[in-house]
């Protein structure tokens, strides 16, 4: 119910912002392809993100029995990576252009949820985690400030700013969506867990 809720809600948002005179959130924009793309990939590339956040902290606290702070820290190379090479893919992109990137970076990023399917049960932070958040960590390094770059620069400059609210706000939206998602599918699976226990 409440999903639902949500979702006519955000049909009426935008009726409204259609028909407004000063729109929070001017529906023009999205006229612009590239905007209107690369606000998608940011739904996609962000939701992908949150899901695997979310994922890596219920198995490092449930499954390898870390405490949650050492969970956190776990992915604290993808945050290093981040501050050390964002800046620099941003200044790359702006003399290779946005779509290299933007194809390395989300590729990388699967490779690195991918090497998370090496974690066994004899659990290795070093040697099966770590490779892992620096290979996500390159991955989300690479994408980040080309993608922004490539939504901003489809704008005009007199509306850069609610450009970057509406991309950021989309970003934020796209977490929103896939939290509560996982927390269901994993409560779902705990009580399917308890009552075939219970059967034998």
């Amino acid at each position: 119910m409440p999903g639902l809720i949500g979702v006519v809600l955000f049909i009426t948002f935008l009726v409204r912002q259609r028909h407004s005179t000063a729109p929070l959130m001017p529906l023009s924009l999205f006229q612009s392809r590239n905007f209107a793309w690369g606000n998608l990939a940011t739904l996609f590339i962000y939701a992908a993100l949150s899901l695997n956040g979310f994922v890596i902290g219920v198995y490092l606290q449930e499954g390898a029995g870390l405490s949650a702070t050492a969970a956190g820290l776990a992915s604290l190379p993808i945050t290093i990576l981040m501050i050390l090479l964002s800046s620099r893919a941003g200044s790359w992109a702006g003399r290779l252009g946005p779509r290299l990137f933007m194809t390395i970076g989300p590729l990388l990023m699967a490779a690195g949820a991918l090497l998370l399917l090496t974690v066994s049960n004899e659990f290795s932070y070093w040697w099966q985690v770590l490779p892992a958040m620096i290979v996500l960590g390159l991955g989300l390094a690479l994408t980040v400030a080309p993608l922004t770059s490539a939504v901003l620069g489809a704008i005009d400059e007199s509306r850069s700013g609610i450009a970057s609210a509406v991309n950021n706000a989309i970003s934020r939206v796209a977490g929103l969506i896939v939290s509560p998602c996982c927390r269901q599918s994993s409560e779902a699976r705990s009580i399917s867990t308890a009552s075939t226990v219970r059967h034998w």
